[in-house]
């Protein structure tokens, strides 16, 4: 066989290293290289509060906190980017406040825009509720928003003072020009209602009925200048008499007050003159008081018995005999 022309005594290792082989022995330490100095720590996670662009940001650990987080005692929301809640803000469904550091409120009034909102313990706004702050009961829409003025819930109407909210109850008040009033639990009156005494009447709206004539369960009543109903007297109205008794509805028929008898009308009004009742006579004087006795009218004269029917035909008064026309006049 042929010989090797290689020497095999000579060594195997390539005259040339490969170009991507490292150099054996580098010009310049690597940048990882550990620093010389023992004393230097590795830098620790970002913790606590940040500032950036006006909007703070909470990191634990390193970790950029999200959602619902209880920092040093106080509740915060943070958004999906981080960022502190701050304002009036709706969260899974609830509205909250938080403040200009993004602190949630609870417990507190708050006020956002002139409108005012109640931050209940747990943090979220009273909505569509009534709500019991320091004594007094306020109404909150399905908003949130503090109500005043008339409002209806649930049927019943009630008054939320304008400037503070609070419910009206046990009282009288003014809205506009016309009158309402509270009830104990803060139900604004409607129908018949007594205070201090005095009948009032009010409206299917609550609002009191002004002076003037009122139709109530088949019945006429009257409204004085100040709103009260009138009772057990006499009214001058549009140039006739009524009288109303101590329930207030008007009289009609024959009617004894004072010790005298008087005709009202059906609708009411007091009646002068002749009137024919049961198929008697009766006489009114111009007062509306029944006459009995001897009675002159239009220069013939007449009896009146003692219950005040006219006579006719022959009669014996105070001993005499007197003849009487059909027409209830003396002939002799």
């Amino acid at each position: 066989s042929t010989k090797p022309t290689a020497d095999p005594t000579t060594s195997a290792e390539p005259s040339t290293a490969p170009s991507n082989a490292p150099s054996t022995e580098p010009s310049v330490a690597p940048s990882t290289a550990p620093s010389a100095d023992p004393s230097s720590t590795p830098e620790a996670p970002k913790s606590g509060w940040e500032t950036k662009d006006g909007h703070r940001y909470y990191y634990e650990k390193g970790e950029l906190k999200k959602d619902w987080a209880k920092i040093d005692g106080t509740w915060y929301y943070f958004g999906t980017d981080g960022a502190a809640t701050t304002g009036t803000q709706k969260v899974k469904n609830a509205l909250y406040s938080f403040d200009d550091q993004g602190a949630m409120r609870a417990n507190t009034w708050v006020e956002d825009k002139d409108t005012w909102y109640y931050a209940n313990p747990d943090g979220d706004l009273a909505a569509n509720t009534w709500k019991l702050v320091n004594g007094s009961w306020y109404h909150f829409n399905a908003d949130s928003k503090m109500e005043t003025g008339l409002v209806t819930v649930n049927g019943t109407r009630y008054y939320l003072d304008p400037a503070t909210g609070a419910m009206a109850d046990g009282r009288w008040v003014k809205d506009d020009s016309t009158w309402y009033y509270a009830n104990p639990d803060g139900a604004i009156a409607t129908g018949w209602k007594q205070v201090d005494g005095a009948w009032y009447h009010f409206d299917s709206k609550g609002a009191m009925t002004p002076k003037g004539w009122v139709a109530s369960g088949g019945k006429w009543y009257y409204v004085e200048d100040s709103g009260a109903m009138a009772a057990s007297k006499w009214l001058d109205v549009d140039g006739h008499w009524y009288y109303v008794g101590s329930d207030g509805s008007v009289a009609t028929g024959w009617k004894q007050v004072d010790g005298a008898w008087y005709y009202l009308q059906p609708n009411g009004a007091m009646t002068t003159g002749w009137v024919m009742d049961g198929g008697k006579w009766y006489y009114l004087n111009a007062n509306g008081s029944m006459a009995t006795g001897w009675k002159q009218v239009d220069a013939a004269w007449y009896y009146l018995q003692p219950n005040g029917a006219m006579t006719t035909g022959w009669a014996t008064i105070d001993g005499g005999r007197f003849y009487f026309h059909n027409s209830g006049a003396l002939i002799r």
